[in-house]
């Protein structure tokens, strides 16, 4: 395992656990990810990946200002694109879209369920980082599955 996938693993779990403890996901953490994920896409001469980065923090702005229009609340935490986008500079587009849906199917099953039994109030906040690295850990083994990789 090389220096740069513990970073980037360590990165991940840093942000998983204050993302469930205070439901708030220190920059420096995200940030720090997005910057090694840039350095290892123009090492690697990925410069698509480049652009399709920043359609995550795109979605996720978009997202807010419709949820402050609509709900008067975020939507979208903005650690949720940037360690998206994160996905995308290191592994490549279709490995991050792969990444993102497993953890949003698997998020929204767990908040369904936990709705149906009452253990959570449908005005709860959600992280979302755990589930999207979650699909992120996921999604090697069954794109691998699939013979995608």
């Amino acid at each position: 395992m090389t220096l740069f996938s513990l970073f980037y693993w360590g990165g991940l779990l840093a942000c998983c656990v204050t993302d469930l403890k205070s439901q708030v996901v220190p920059y420096m953490f995200s940030g720090a990810l997005i910057g090694a994920g840039v350095v290892f896409a123009l090492c690697q001469a990925r410069y698509d990946d480049l652009i399709l980065a920043v359609f995550p923090i795109v979605v996720v702005l978009i997202s807010n200002q419709l949820g402050r229009r609509m709900i008067s609340k975020e939507v979208l935490g903005g650690a949720d694109g940037l360690i998206s986008s994160a996905f995308v500079l290191v592994w490549g587009g279709q490995v991050a879209l792969v990444s993102v849906y497993i953890g949003i199917v698997i998020a929204g099953l767990s908040v369904g369920l936990l709705l149906i039994w009452g253990r959570l109030d449908r005005r709860a906040t959600i992280p979302l980082v755990p589930f999207l690295t979650l699909g992120h850990g996921l999604a090697f083994p069954i794109m691998k599955w699939q013979g995608w990789l």
